[in-house]
């Protein structure tokens, strides 16, 4: 689980990113699933009053092994926290090491979709 770095925006809808303070999550599980969580729903208030309370996924990625034969066990992350990019760095249960880029392109833009690239030492 790491925090999204504070300069990286998930959607549209944000109008701009927040440089005062982590606002998603990221989790990440060795079945290939990376699952972003919008924790501003959650006020101080909220949470201090509320017994049993649980935040909704924003965004969801399943992440595949790169020969295509299953999903690809993330067992770390690391974000640039410098940087506003969609782009991270995953370690997995196999030992790659790989760079996702979790962002949806526009038609015409640099790549149609985000991917997967695996990184070689």
């Amino acid at each position: 689980m790491k925090w999204l770095p504070k300069k990286v925006r998930i959607s549209k809808r944000d109008k701009e990113a927040n440089d005062e303070a982590f606002t998603h999550l990221v989790t990440a599980s060795e079945d290939g699933q990376v699952i972003f969580w919008d924790t501003r729903q959650m006020t101080r208030e909220k949470r201090l009053t509320v017994k049993n309370w649980n935040i909704e996924p924003c965004f969801k990625i399943q992440l595949l092994r790169f020969d295509g034969t299953g999903d690809m066990g993330i067992t770390r992350l690391l974000f640039d926290y410098e940087s506003d990019s969609s782009f991270v760095h995953c370690t997995t249960d196999e030992g790659d090491i790989c760079l996702v880029d979790w962002a949806v392109r526009p038609p015409g833009g640099e790549g149609k979709r985000g991917g997967v690239k695996k990184e070689e030492a």
